[in-house]
């Protein structure tokens, strides 16, 4: 299985250096807390053992990111196992089992995890002292005390184990719960057996239920900022679990809504839209989690913590800036290079698609605004579901502010305008992507041609 598992890889190692991004962020994250935290436990003692313990610096990031990384990765797979597919039939009808075909992602992806460990070592050190000597100069030497950052095997052995179990483990679990035998279809990406149809189920409930919840303690008055972290969680596990079918279903229900003098490019992109759902399944979830936490982060710390804080506007800066860093800075690391990974990759998928549509007559212009008008689609799908949720999210901070603070005035900035930026950056993102890669196409067949 070993032998299979390289040969495995040497064949396929340049799609899954596509991921090398996620790969390499999510290396830099661990080797910087196991850095900082051996480098506490063996040779500054007495700092561990203070009242200022730089400790949760260190811990927070790999395990907030640890948790976002678990999230992302079944969309990122069920992506780019699709360019697998034919492959592994292959492989089923030579004998293997999804269980066998589940080893080989899960070893490639533990390869390529192992890699990525030993470089983001190597390129954390120089990050970890400039992170630390940074903090330092914020918050001063007093909550930070200096410490001696030094480099170990053992740090870096850590590092590398645990990049390549996050990988390998998660990869084999997500890969096997993918793949499902079928009498009538040799192998299904993505189909779900009982089991899974059990667990999705019981995950919309307990995130219905959390919900549902929050709101009653809202309607009863008795909605407490302790509660708004559950709240969180509950539209995250929410978000993760539906989004991959509403998402279809929006597009499906805005044939409705499709203006009645279209022209061929913007039918062209709607049913490109939604003959490759696949793209918007692995997008929207991470896009839509990454918006609930920054737009919930910044409700709360604007209408809640600054007016509340009996802080100089410098000292609650300087607080705001570390919940930033410290709760978001590793989730939002990890959802940036998921989206850049599965951008590559449906931007590569969509070269065949490209020619195909220069062969039959479209000229760079009509192709130029389908890829327009497609990004336009897939932001709109973005907004519609961002504010609903952030409207979820940040009314209970509403009504507590609202309770608290009479006098102010609530602001909802970070409820509808931060969703309308960040759709207009995904806009730009998904343009320029699409067309580089259409200008990159349209100089390959001048030079075929000349």
């Amino acid at each position: 299985m070993k032998k299979l598992i390289w040969m495995q890889y040497k064949y396929s190692w340049k799609l899954w250096a596509n991921c090398f991004s996620l790969f390499l962020i999510m290396s830099i994250l661990v080797s910087v807390c196991f850095i900082g935290f051996f480098s506490l436990l063996f040779s500054d003692t007495h700092v561990l053992l203070g009242a200022n313990d730089p400790t949760p610096i260190f811990i927070m990031p790999v395990t907030f990111g640890g948790l976002t990384l678990l999230v992302v990765m079944g969309n990122m797979l069920r992506f780019i196992l699709a360019f697998f597919r034919k492959d592994y039939r292959t492989w089923l009808v030579l004998g293997a089992n999804p269980r066998q075909l589940a080893s080989l992602v899960g070893g490639q992806l533990s390869i390529f995890g192992a890699l990525s460990g030993g470089f983001g070592y190597f390129l954390a050190y120089p990050l970890t002292v400039f992170f630390y000597r940074w903090l330092q100069l914020i918050v001063g030497k007093e909550m930070l005390p200096a410490i001696s950052i030094k480099m170990s095997l053992f740090s870096f052995f850590c590092s590398i184990f645990l990049v390549t179990l996050l990988w390998g483990a998660g990869g084999y679990f997500k890969a096997k719960k993918m793949m499902k035998n079928d009498a009538q279809e040799p192998l299904i990406f993505g189909a779900e057996d009982r089991k899974a149809l059990e667990i999705r189920w019981w995950l919309y409930g307990i995130s219905i239920l959390i919900i549902a919840f929050c709101y009653w303690q809202l309607l009863k008055d008795s909605f407490s900022l302790s509660m708004w972290p559950l709240l969180l969680s509950g539209l995250i596990i929410f978000v993760n679990s539906v989004t991959s079918q509403l998402v279809p279903f929006l597009l499906n229900k805005g044939r409705r809504f499709l203006p009645k003098n279209k022209n061929g490019s913007f039918i062209t992109a709607f049913w490109s839209v939604v003959s490759e759902n696949e793209f918007a399944k692995a997008l929207f979830p991470s896009v839509l989690i990454g918006t609930l936490l920054v737009s919930g982060f910044s409700s709360l710390i604007t209408n809640i913590l600054t007016p509340y804080s009996q802080r100089s506007a410098g000292q609650q800066a300087t607080e705001n800036l570390l919940i930033y860093l410290l709760y978001l800075g590793a989730p939002l690391l990890i959802i940036c290079g998921h989206i850049l990974v599965i951008t590559q990759l449906h931007v590569k998928k969509k070269t065949n698609q490209f020619s195909f549509f220069s062969r039959i007559g479209f000229t760079f212009g009509q192709l130029f605004m389908e890829e327009m008008v497609e990004s336009i689609i897939y932001v709109g799908v973005y907004l519609v579901y961002s504010f609903i949720g952030c409207f979820f999210l940040t009314f209970p901070i509403f009504k507590l502010s609202t309770t608290i603070f009479s006098d102010e005035v609530f602001s909802w900035v970070p409820t509808f305008f931060l969703p309308v930026c960040f759709g207009f950056g995904i806009f730009l993102f998904l343009f320029l992507n699409f067309i580089g890669r259409l200008l990159l196409e349209r100089m390959k067949q001048r030079k075929l041609v000349s």
